[in-house]
């Protein structure tokens, strides 16, 4: 009896033993772990000896606790309408820095491997390998969620200085939200406004250089280790192809603009090694079942994988619960800056006041003061939008001109291949020394003329797509006829034709969100 009791108490200590190693295992190796390092990565330990990385997603706000960054998802073709439309969402990161004036948060940098998922999930620790580097696939949701809870735990257990803080309170990892995805997928604040509406990230190369998808050129059928190709704008690597990846959120239609109110199964992201390349996009967004109504299991697919989110709770602290409280009320009121009279007061007012005459009084006064404002308020977004015809104008002049200049260029380079050709004949090497010199600088004129149509359009694009969100047909239209009006008697009445086609093109994004700026740029140069 004795001699079984030692038995059990040494197979205990060997089993602990065994356990305490499952989790202070030596560091992988940083090129399973991370194969392109980048500056500012941010790396958070894993059991088993991993680690997981990281990249920050600014997203630009005022510095206030109640706002948020208004954006542009989604894409114009109507085929994927019911799904994928054009749509308004609101983002704000959770996280802050010292200053708090800078809200962001922190998105993986590549879908979590194979490795990454024994170590947390497995009961031994895996031995990482480059096997192991690619994702992890075939889990259904839960299992995400599950492995969600269970590096939380490990993290806050083992490593909680690691984590990201928020007044005071650890952040936690969680599946993204699609607007977090896809915000960041088309390069969040490290692009501009017209890149970020394309249907791919601004690419470096061909968009197998950045995306396993199915082609004999590309994935070809298998899922490939992460972090072989190149990153997007914001150092996100495989964030469209190999495996879909899982969302927090439940899937919603699109009822034209917004989504809609009916929540389904769950969202899948971005396309894998299995989708087509003229499949992949930015906007791309799938609905599961959470359930297999065949088998009655949990849905799993080998084409599934997921990326984690670092976040952080909203109620942090009773002082940040305060900073809302004040930031809602500021953004709540309707004031007139340069009077005293606050007609919110005054309507908090009326429910104390007894006397009729008084009642009458103050709604009066609130009547004035509200149509005075929006008066006010009315003429200087007229205003905006006529200054923004006006600047749209300039640029349009400003595309075509450059536009005619690369056509003299061009005329000129091939003149000078003549030429060329010509003195080589004649073995003529001075004439040909003297043309070739000239076809360089008309090649680097003819590049900078592209560089500045380039830039001219994108500031174009990017007011238009602004001016389109801001303003309705009815005022874009106003403001073209006062526009037209003002310069119909002097230098610049030519640019009417320019100021018209600015408004029709702002009015059809409105009405289409076809965002293609080789479209926007045939109808400039268009005669």
């Amino acid at each position: 009896m004795l001699s079984r009791a030692i038995l059990l108490l040494v197979s205990a200590l060997i089993s602990g033993v065994l356990s305490a190693g499952a989790w202070a295992q030596e560091s992988w190796d940083p090129r399973l772990t991370n194969p392109s390092p980048l500056a500012g990565d941010f790396e958070l330990p894993m059991p088993c000896g991993g680690a997981m990385v990281f990249r920050r997603v600014d997203t630009a706000t005022a510095p206030h606790w109640i706002d948020d960054r208004a954006i542009t998802l989604g894409d114009s073709d109507e085929r994927f309408g019911y799904s994928e439309f054009v749509r308004r969402e609101y983002l704000a990161g959770s996280l802050s820095d010292a200053r708090a004036d800078t809200r962001f948060y922190y998105l993986g940098k590549y879908e979590v491997t194979k490795d990454q998922y024994a170590a947390v999930m497995a009961e031994s620790c895996p031995r990482p390998k480059l096997a192991g580097r690619v994702p992890a696939s075939g889990l259904s949701w839960f299992e995400a969620i599950e492995f969600t809870r269970k590096y939380n735990e490990w993290l806050l257990t083992n490593a909680k200085e690691s984590v990201p803080s928020e007044g005071g309170k650890p952040g936690f990892l969680r599946l993204p939200l699609e607007t977090e995805w896809e915000f960041a997928a088309r390069g969040g604040q490290a692009v501009d406004e017209v890149a970020f509406r394309q249907r791919l990230f601004p690419l470096d190369g061909e968009l197998r250089d950045h995306a396993w998808f199915q082609s004999s050129s590309s994935a070809g059928g298998l899922l490939r280790p992460v972090g072989k190709l190149k990153p997007n704008p914001l150092g996100l690597f495989d964030v469209l192809g190999n495996v879909e990846e899982l969302m927090f959120e439940p899937f919603r239609m699109n009822r034209v603009g917004r989504l809609h109110g009916q929540a389904g199964g769950f969202i899948a992201r971005g396309g894998s090694f299995r989708t087509a390349e003229s499949q992949i996009r930015n906007s791309l967004r799938t609905e599961y079942a959470y359930f297999n109504g065949r088998t009655g299991a949990a849905t799993k697919l080998d084409t599934l994988g997921i990326r984690l989110v670092i976040a952080s709770p909203i109620s942090v602290s009773l002082e940040r619960l305060e900073a809302f409280a004040e930031s809602w009320r500021r953004a709540s009121r309707f004031r007139v800056e340069t009077e005293t009279f606050d007609p919110i007061a005054a309507l908090d007012e009326v429910g104390q006041r007894l006397s009729e005459v008084e009642l009458r009084e103050i709604l009066k006064e609130v009547k004035v003061r509200v149509q005075q404002e929006i008066s006010e308020r009315n003429r200087i977004e007229g205003r905006a939008l006529h200054s923004a015809i006006f600047t749209a104008s300039v640029l349009i002049q400003n595309i075509r001109s450059h536009d005619r200049r690369m056509g003299g260029f061009t005329e000129l380079i091939a003149s000078s291949e003549t030429l060329i050709e010509l003195s080589q004949k004649r073995r003529d090497s001075a004439g040909e020394a003297l043309y070739l010199k000239q076809q360089q600088r008309a090649e680097s004129s003819y590049d900078r003329s592209v560089e500045k149509r380039q830039a001219n359009l994108t500031v174009y694009l990017n007011q238009l797509f602004q001016t389109a969100q801001d303003y309705t047909e009815e005022e874009h239209r106003e403001q073209l006829e006062l526009f037209v009006q003002s310069i119909s008697q002097g230098s610049l009445a030519s640019y009417a034709r320019f100021a018209r086609l600015y408004v029709g093109q702002s009015i059809a994004y409105k009405a289409d969100g076809n965002a293609d700026r080789e479209h926007f740029l045939d109808q400039i140069l268009r005669d």
